[in-house]
């Protein structure tokens, strides 16, 4: 066999053991600007400014700091872990945490996002088990106590969904939360979701397995304008008593797989 036809031979060779490369490279290509390095924002309402944002590993001390402060509300309802508390949340559990998420991101499988108010680290939300083959995904969040009477976890809420639907092409998103978790209901029903049934024993939570709740939304359901400019509205237009800003902390749905759902 001549040179030349060895050549010829080894082309489609190539190009058929490299096809799993030139995919991923597509992948993160699409990816970028769409579920990783992502600014959605700012969106002023009722004096705040609120911005998501892909997150970064300088955020860990600030991410720290606020899941201490919530770990009474945020506990509760998180994912079982053998580890303490205080274990879950140091710096190397952030940068796994980060890297995983970065991976996953960049993969399409995850839209992991940072919500910050006035610059500061307020909470998180994001889309795990995006299926492009189905547009469908799962949504989860916490948000420290006290923004949402704000309407922080609304416009946070909206700038999210309206991601996912008019540039993911996500036409239906997911929420499972605990059966008891009242705030979490309380934020989801405010977005717009229905609740669809109940699981029985879905997942382990502060140490007990649950029944879960799941609540849904379709894009079609999403309003004219964008969700997040309806929350706003309704945030800005809702009567409030003057100092109140302490709620129940919101903690909705399964933890993604963002830097605060560390291994």
């Amino acid at each position: 066999m001549t040179t030349r036809e060895l050549l010829r031979c080894a082309v489609p060779v190539a190009r058929y053991y490299l096809r799993p490369l030139r995919r991923s490279l597509t992948t993160f290509r699409q990816c970028e600007g769409r579920t990783w390095n992502v600014v959605l924002g700012p969106v002023r309402v009722c004096g705040h400014d609120v911005v998501l944002r892909t997150p970064r590993v300088a955020d860990a001390a600030e991410w720290r700091a606020a899941r201490l402060r919530e770990r009474r509300r945020i506990e509760p309802w998180w994912a079982s872990d053998p580890r303490s508390w205080a274990e879950r949340h140091t710096d190397a559990a952030w940068v796994t945490g980060w890297l995983q998420a970065r991976q996953q991101a960049r993969a399409g499988h995850a839209f992991p996002l940072i919500i910050e108010v006035d610059g500061q680290v307020a909470g998180e939300c994001g889309l795990a088990w995006i299926a492009p083959h189905t547009a469908t995904a799962e949504m989860s969040a916490w948000l420290e106590a006290g923004w949402g009477a704000l309407g922080v976890s609304g416009v946070a809420g909206g700038l999210l969904l309206d991601h996912a639907t008019s540039v993911l092409g996500v036409q239906r998103v997911i929420a499972p939360i605990a059966a008891g978790n009242r705030a979490a209901a309380w934020a989801v029903v405010r977005l717009g979701l229905r609740k669809e049934g109940r699981m029985a024993g879905y997942l382990e939570v502060g140490g007990r397995r649950l029944d879960h709740d799941l609540w849904a939304i379709t894009a079609e359901q999403l309003p004219e304008g964008g969700l997040a400019e309806a929350m706003r509205a309704a945030a800005e237009n809702a009567p409030r008593t003057r100092g109140a800003r302490v709620t129940p902390a919101e903690s909705a749905g399964t933890p993604a797989p963002a830097p605060s759902g560390s291994p």
